[in-house]
């Protein structure tokens, strides 16, 4: 029981003018949530008079509430559910690995004589189309994701062979390097299969096929601001658009860039934030 004092208008045996001391029954409210709790007035233990005229009269019975929200945030409940949603996820995640893994083989498998569909990707990942729309909303949508996990990848391949270098130079070679390693035999196809299909997307830089700029001239920020560049961010992203221009040419002509050709592309880059001509460094070892 909690008491609490009250003015009661036209209570019964309470003064004119007066105010009364309550007992209060808690009242649990129900709900979805059980977030709140209320007070009835039980019995009248005490009155006594005060001036009440010129405030507002209050009324005979009084409604209180209270918060009751218990922490819930670790109970048998909330692990349960966390368990669930947890393989749940795991789930989720393994269906997209798949569809990402068997469009990829079909893209591949199709270069650019035909665009496969949806069902063609479904049925060599072993799924269903619901399951392929749960997760993408569109083919382009997939072609998109694909986009983005190679890059990622290359990100991180170019990234690692930077971080061989200790001079800035040298890692604008090594990211040059990392960048044209997708017009190598072993990879031209699947790239070129990609592209001819991300041509379809657009240039959404949100979704499409410039997406990929970002993260990779991001790499090359901090040698060229080393090496002196007045806006290593504007000049990072320059020399990354020509380079993916370049490459996009290369794996459609089917061809590799020789030694030489990669030696130009990077005194090219370098030329573009130094002032002096700066000589390519040699690659003391390979990938």
């Amino acid at each position: 029981m909690r008491r609490v004092s009250v003015c009661a208008q036209d209570h019964p045996g309470r003064p004119q003018g007066g105010a009364c001391i309550f007992e209060l029954a808690s009242v649990p409210v129900h709900g979805p949530n059980q977030p709140l709790r209320a007070y009835r007035l039980d019995r009248v233990l005490d009155s006594h008079y005060f001036d009440t005229r010129p405030r507002q009269l209050c009324q005979n019975m009084i409604l209180m509430m209270e918060s009751t929200v218990p922490d819930r945030s670790n109970d048998v409940a909330v692990r349960i559910a966390r368990q669930t949603l947890a393989k749940q996820e795991a789930g989720y995640a393994g269906d997209v690995q798949r569809l990402l893994d068997a469009a990829r083989d079909v893209i591949t498998r199709c270069g650019t004589d035909s665009r496969p569909r949806v069902a063609d990707i479904v049925a060599a990942a072993g799924l269903s189309n619901d399951t392929f729309y749960r997760h993408f909303r569109s083919k382009d949508a997939l072609v998109a994701a694909l986009l983005q996990d190679g890059t990622e990848r290359l990100v991180s391949y170019t990234a690692h062979l930077m971080g061989k270098e200790s001079t800035a130079a040298r890692r604008a070679r090594r990211w040059v390097e990392g960048v044209f390693s997708q017009t190598r035999e072993d990879m031209a196809s699947a790239t070129r299969a990609l592209l001819w299909n991300a041509g379809a997307i657009g240039a959404d830089p949100a979704s499409g096929r410039h997406a990929h700029v970002a993260p990779l001239a991001a790499l090359l920020r901090e040698p060229f601001a080393d090496l002196g560049s007045a806006d290593p961010d504007l000049d990072a992203s320059l020399v990354t658009h020509a380079a993916l221009g370049k490459i996009s040419e290369y794996v459609f002509r089917g061809v590799t860039p020789t030694r030489a050709e990669i030696d130009h592309i990077v005194e090219f880059s370098l030329r573009a934030v130094t002032t002096d001509r700066v000589t390519a460094p040699d690659s003391n070892s390979t990938e």
